[in-house]
């Protein structure tokens, strides 16, 4: 990978770290109620999850951080298994936010996770399988 494309991916997500932490520290009871507090933060920490991962990625594919491509690779992996968390939680905090009926309903709860599960089952499948990415 060209040295200038991993600084400046480097530096995008350096800057999306920073507002993640400054938008977690902000997070309080003039959000919402407790739960879309919780949803909310849930994913904002999805979301610093992936851009930390994403980042140590990038840097490890472009030769700055001197760890095994297959842990970058890794690293890669669990980042993408990030990104349907953070949708899980995103709907159910709009749900609570607009106090839809879904919102007090554990089986929709429930119901709405299974596909989070499927997902998380086709990116382990693929470890091996390289289905939906490939690790090397």
């Amino acid at each position: 990978m060209d040295p200038r494309y991993v600084f400046v991916y480097a530096a995008v997500n350096i800057f999306c770290i920073i507002v993640s932490l400054v938008i977690l520290s902000k997070i309080g009871y003039n959000l919402g109620s407790e739960q879309e507090n919780r949803y909310f933060r849930g994913m904002t920490l999805c979301f610093l999850a992936f851009v930390v991962l994403e980042t140590i990625w990038v840097l490890t594919e472009g030769g700055i951080l001197p760890i095994p491509r297959s842990v970058g690779s890794a690293l890669k992996a669990i980042d993408t298994m990030t990104i349907p968390l953070m949708v899980y939680l995103w709907f159910w905090f709009a749900e609570t936010k607009f106090r839809s009926k879904l919102a007090s309903s554990r089986i929709a709860r429930i119901v709405t996770f299974i596909p989070y599960l499927v997902l998380i089952v086709f990116y382990l499948f693929s470890i091996v399988s390289g289905v939906v990415f490939s690790i090397g």
